[in-house]
């Protein structure tokens, strides 16, 4: 694997303040509330490989990947992309660093304007980034329809606008514009989830092809483990905004040490243990505005006691070699088999 660093995560916090009532400012020192989507993360992604991010809805998936984007500030922390941190008010060079990073979301339909055509969508970021990439009108014209031939579509389709694709051209569609400009990395916020299971293999063989073509780096968001599994080469386990386990993908499979990763595990339907049914992690997600004290799977975990209701725990090297945040791993005397 290529160890050379692409992206740094040091870190990075980020908070959500909420409107407050009129009784709420009028009222002395009462403090304004905020909703704490990304909690001190810090982890780095590697040139060339796909790092998946999973966690249930809420955990902060998709915040971290408008961080990531430049699309939202941090509250605190800092994400640096090839070297330079990235600004997300467009500072000096933004233009030229969000060139090298695109992101693909979740619904083309919703992310690719339906008033444009399709070579339209793809030529605009050509179009944007025309000086810098050095282009003429020809060779745009060119590239176009290259990357649409690349991403499994006709080039004489392009005069159709996004309503008369299906769902997985749709999405052909948008990982082509993501790719007419030839970045360094793209972020991937579940770009399958609303797809059929056979149209999902066809876009997650297309993006092997490409990260093998150009040289690509993923940030991949999912809910389904099993596409994680195959898929990635890394995974970040989140909980209400914080890291709880990263690791390579066969040992936080294989062998997870976190209670919480392990519970999405079991929750994993598997068609070879038919008389199991998959268990779920007790409990419900706590309120993000008021976490829990210590560490916030607590209340949900069968395993805490009392050292975890009251101290926070750190991410810590484990010798089997994750990074987890859990104080049963992480004291060797209580340390799972």
């Amino acid at each position: 694997m290529i160890s050379r660093p692409i992206l740094d995560i040091r870190g990075v916090s980020k908070f959500f303040p909420l409107r407050r009532s009129l009784w709420d400012r009028l009222a002395p020192g009462k403090k304004p509330l905020a909703v704490g989507a990304l909690r001190d993360l810090d982890f780095s992604i590697a040139t060339g490989e796909t790092m998946a991010v999973v966690g249930e809805s809420g955990c902060g998936k998709s915040t971290l990947a408008r961080v990531v984007m430049g699309l939202i500030p941090p509250s605190a922390g800092t994400v640096v992309f090839e070297g330079t941190p990235i600004d997300a008010a467009g500072g000096p060079g933004a233009r030229a660093r969000r060139r090298h990073i695109q992101m693909v979301f979740q619904n083309p339909f919703g992310s690719l304007d339906p008033r444009m055509r399709v070579h339209a969508l793809v030529r605009e970021p050509l179009v944007i980034h025309r000086r810098a990439l050095g282009l003429s009108s020809a060779q745009i014209r060119a590239r176009v329809e290259e990357t649409l031939f690349e991403c499994g579509l006709d080039p004489a389709m392009a005069g159709r606008f996004p309503h008369q694709f299906s769902g997985g051209q749709r999405q052909r569609i948008a990982i082509a514009r993501a790719l007419a400009i030839r970045p360094s990395m793209l972020v991937l916020d579940e770009p399958v989830s609303a797809l059929d299971v056979s149209v999902q293999a066809q876009i997650v063989n297309l993006l092997r092809e490409k990260q093998r073509d150009h040289d690509l780096t993923y940030l991949f968001i999912s809910h389904d483990l099993s596409l994680v599994r195959c898929f990635a080469t890394r995974v970040v386990v989140m909980y209400l905004g914080r890291v709880c386990e990263i690791g390579e993908i066969a040992d936080v499979f294989d062998r997870p040490l976190h209670p919480y990763t392990r519970g999405l595990l079991a929750a994993v339907p598997d068609i070879r243990a038919r008389s199991k049914r998959p268990a779920a992690v007790p409990g419900e997600l706590p309120n993000p505005v008021r976490p829990p004290s210590g560490c916030a799977f607590h209340p949900r975990c069968p395993l805490a006691f009392d050292r975890c209701r009251t101290e926070e725990p750190t991410l810590t090297k484990h010798p089997q070699g994750q990074l987890v945040a859990c104080h049963l791993v992480t004291t060797s005397n209580d340390r799972p088999q």
